[in-house]
This record gives C-alpha cells, sequence and structure tokens, in this order.
C-alpha cells in the first residue's frame, strides 16, 4: 500500500511552475490555436486571483514559448522576449495536456501530426 499512496500523490489537477504544457487559445484565431497545439510551452508562473480587483478572477498561467515565427510576433500573439521566446498568460481551461516531461507531450503532438 505504501507504493500505491506514492502514486496517487504524484496525480495532479493543475499545472505546477515548471510543467510543459499544451493549449488551445479560446478566443483567438485559426493560425495561432495551429501554433500551440503544434507546439509545447513551459508554465513559468501562475497568478493568483486578487479579490480586491476585478481584473482577473481565475487562475492564469504566464506559459513561455520558444522558437516562435516573426508572423506571430508581428502580430502581437506574444509578449515578446529576447531569442525569439515569448509567452502568454492562459487559464486553466485553456491548457489542454501538462507533464513534468516534454517527451510526454511530443508523442501528442507528433499523433496529431500524422493522425495516427
Amino acid at each position: 500500500m505504501k507504493y500505491l499512496n506514492t502514486f496517487n500523490e504524484s496525480i495532479k489537477d493543475n499545472p505546477e511552475i515548471g510543467d510543459y504544457v499544451i493549449c488551445k487559445d479560446q478566443n483567438s484565431d485559426l493560425k495561432l490555436n495551429a501554433f500551440l497545439l503544434e507546439n509545447t510551452g513551459l508554465c513559468i508562473d501562475i497568478i493568483e486571483p486578487n479579490p480586491t480587483k476585478n481584473t482577473l478572477r481565475t487562475e492564469s498561467y504566464k506559459i513561455l514559448y520558444e522558437n516562435i515565427q516573426h508572423k506571430y510576433l508581428s502580430d502581437n500573439f506574444f509578449n515578446q522576449q529576447p531569442n525569439s521566446s515569448g509567452y502568454r498568460y492562459m487559464k486553466r481551461d485553456e491548457i489542454l495536456y501538462f507533464s513534468k516531461n516534454k517527451e510526454d507531450l511530443q508523442i501528442y503532438i507528433d499523433t496529431n501530426k500524422y493522425n495516427l
């Protein structure tokens, strides 16, 4: 039973800082969603809702993407960082999958890319 409890503790419902994620933005155009579904992002910050301000009602995640094509940076889809990287704020319901291992998510991306 000791190992079973350890396994149950490792299952989580929300991404943590350092997790890799695959997202789908609910309010964006098709080319941005195609980019988000074909690339993994890295959760670098979690912004908790502030009850004193009405600007943010749900928990938000700051997701960093690397090797962003110029057309996405020029359309202001991402807050630009050096070396063609940028970040976006995503809500929990926009994060489809998350994992500590980037390879786990790459399997999902490859199966969707080749319709397996």
